[in-house]
Formats: C-alpha cells, structure tokens, sequence
C-alpha cells in the first residue's frame, strides 16, 4: 500500500514530451501518472481571460494527446504497416507499461494543494493558488489518489488518401503537397485550414489541366495523411513503405497543416536548401493588405518583412523576415515547409490492402 501511495506522480505534461515524462517515471518505479496542464503557458492572462473570453485553456479543460513514444504504427518498427507486415507484440511496442490519465489544472490544485513533503524550489512553484510541496505523499496520513482509468488499446486501419497530376517532362520526380485528416476535437484550425488550402489548391491545378491541358514540369501528388495525432502514423508508414522512391525521385515536400495564424503575414519552416525558392515565391503572389483600401496591393514578401514573427526559430535572414529551420516541434503553425528525407516528417497509418495497389501504381 505504500508503494500505491507514493509512487502516482502528478505531471506538468508539454507536448511533445509527455511520452518521455511518462516513461521516465515508468523507469523511476512510478505505478501511474496523473498529468495537467501548466496554466503560466495555457492561461498567461489568468482564469479570467479564457475560453469562451479568449482562446487560453479554461481552468475545467483537460488536455489530449498520445503517450506513445515515437513516430508511425507502434508494432511495425523500421518498415511499413502493409497489411502482410509483421507486427510485435504489444508487450514489446513503444508503449507506457503504466496507466496515464490527463486532468484539468482545476483538479490538479485539488491534488497540489494537499500534497505533503518539503515545499518545492522556486523554480517549480506555478501560478496555481498554492505552495507547491514534493511529497511523497499527502499531508494527512491516510489520504490518497484513486485514478481509474479506461482506455483500451485497439488495432484499427486508418487511410492515406493521396493524388497525382502526372508531370510532362518529369514524370517520375515528385513535388509532394500534404496535410493530415485526422483531429482531437473539430479541426477547424488544424488540420482543416490546412486541407482547405491544399484542396483548393488541387482543384485550380485540375481545373486549369482540363481547360488548357496544362500539366507541370513535375509530377504532383497530393496526400491526406491519417492518424497523425498519434504520433505521424500514416505518413511514417507510408515513407517507410516508398523509401527509395522517395530518396531517389522526391524533390521537394510542402506541408500545410495549419494554413493561417498569428499576424497576417507568412511564417515558413524549411530546409535552408528551400530558403531562396520560398523568397522568390513571396515575391511573385500579390495580396490585398489588410485594413488598407482595397486598391492597396502588396507582395507577400512586403508584408513578411513588415511584420517579422516575434519569435522565429531560426532566422535565416534579417532584419524582417525569418525561416525557421525544422526542429523538435511536430506542429509549426502557418505555410510550413518540410523536405523530404528518411521519414518526411509527414502523417498516418497501416496502409489498406486498396491504398497500397494505388500506391504501387504510382511509384511503378
């Protein structure tokens, strides 16, 4: 009973990091994890300036996410998902041995604010309204945490939806465009200003195909990623299963998961080898700036270099206007630009018997 007591840590969870929290207390000896989400970064205004006031995380919300650690289908490491793959035992996947259960960080104070132990560094006190103890432990002898927890792991098939204009004079070199399909919640924002973008996008190239019979240099091919919430499976898979095709025909990938945010102006990830293509397209595609007369028309790079991101990643060029490099981060918001590699940095699962005969007529 004491081991049950004391070893339920409560985790401040940050995405993309919560498989790794999880783990690590797994490998302490921990029996679960309860985790929250820390207010400073999730309410910086306070719990009077959140939803349905602003956009801030209210003090009743409860975070989502995956524990799994890695990207692509858990069973199937190092090759794709195909229907006839070999996949490990559950026991053996990149899965939490232990239950881990999210709770809003108006139950984690009910917890905190009873914890027992020495009082934490300054440097772990948070701005619930509490001092902030380590345990082990509660402050009454007796009193503990019952977490129960319901979910079930389940094998399901999940589909990549992907399209192809078949390019004139280089048909087997690929300008690969993509977006995952999946959501937590209703996706208006990620991914679905993203897809919005990317269907419009196919659909002026289709229509302009069949009206002037236009085709492009290059192939295109459009992709819907699925299952990427769940650590990229999808994609992962599919890159896995068309490796070498890849390395040897792709030239470049675009990936546009959330296609608007922040301060109406044009924030780009990319690899430094697409730094100059991504200025010299900024420079060619005209907007209307906005609370301007309509007659007032500017560049996308005008615009990008008036209104530099307040914090770029890494700053390509300054002043102005920045490219942040891809990093850690699985989300960058805004025309986020990806290049092709061993892994594509893409999304979504277990290809279907269907999808893969496509496949293969694609890359044959």
């Amino acid at each position: 009973m004491e081991r049950e007591k004391y070893n339920y840590p409560e985790v401040r969870s940050a995405p993309p990091d919560v498989g790794v929290q999880v783990r690590t207390a797994e490998e302490r000896g921990a029996l679960g994890v309860v985790m929250y989400r820390f207010p400073a970064d999730y309410a910086p205004a306070g719990p009077d300036f959140v939803y349905p006031h602003s956009s801030y995380m209210p003090p009743s919300a409860s975070p989502f996410g995956t524990v799994k650690l890695g990207d692509g289908d858990p069973l199937t490491p190092f090759y794709p998902a195909i229907e006839s793959a070999f996949r490990i035992p559950e026991e053996e996947a990149s899965l939490p041995k232990i239950p881990a259960q999210s709770i809003s960080y108006d139950d984690a104070w009910q917890i905190l604010s009873r914890m027992g132990g020495a009082v934490a560094p300054a440097s772990w006190q948070g701005n619930l309204n509490n001092t902030y103890h380590t345990g082990p432990g509660l402050a009454h002898p007796g009193w503990k945490v019952n977490v129960d927890v319901n979910n079930n792991n389940t094998q399901t098939i999940t589909y990549n939806v992907v399209g192809v204009i078949t390019g004139h004079e280089e048909p087997d070199r690929y300008v690969i465009l993509g977006n995952h399909l999946d959501a937590w919640l209703f996706g208006g924002l990620d991914p679905n200003s993203g897809t919005a973008a990317m269907l419009e996008l196919s659909r002026v190239f289709v229509h302009l195909r069949n009206e002037t019979g236009w085709r492009p240099r290059r192939s295109l091919v459009f992709c819907g990623w699925g299952a990427e919430e769940y650590m990229a499976v999808g994609s992962k898979e599919w890159t896995q299963q068309f490796a070498k095709q890849l390395s040897d025909r792709a030239v470049a990938y675009l990936n546009v998961d959330m296609a608007l945010e922040g301060n109406y102006t044009l924030r780009t990830m990319s690899s430094p080898l697409l730094t100059d293509a991504v200025f010299e397209s900024a420079k060619k595609v005209n907007v209307y700036a906005v609370h301007s007369p309509p007659s007032s028309v500017y560049a996308v790079l005008d615009v990008f270099l008036e209104r530099p991101l307040r914090t770029p990643r890494v700053s390509i060029r300054t002043p102005g206007a920045s490219i942040g490099t891809p990093g850690a981060s699985r989300r960058t918001p805004g025309a986020t630009i990806w290049t092709p590699g061993a892994s594509l940095r893409t999304q979504v699962a277990a290809a279907a018997s269907e999808e893969v005969n496509i496949a293969d007529k694609l890359w044959r």
